[in-house]
């Protein structure tokens, strides 16, 4: 459709470049937060001994 040198296929890629890379942060952040947010309340719950007193209760 256009030529690789011509200008404005540089400003789709960079267009298409830019828009897929934000919608695979959007997608994957999310996903990240997630899962440091459980393994960090694993982490507290061990240390502080959480889930033994749940249990004992």
């Amino acid at each position: 459709m256009f030529p690789q040198e011509s200008a404005i296929f540089a400003w789709l890629y960079l267009v298409l470049v830019f828009g897929l890379s934000f919608a695979s942060g959007a997608l994957l952040v999310p996903f990240w937060q997630a899962i440091k947010s459980v393994i960090y309340y694993d982490l507290c719950s061990r240390k502080e001994g959480i889930d033994l007193q749940l249990w004992g209760s």
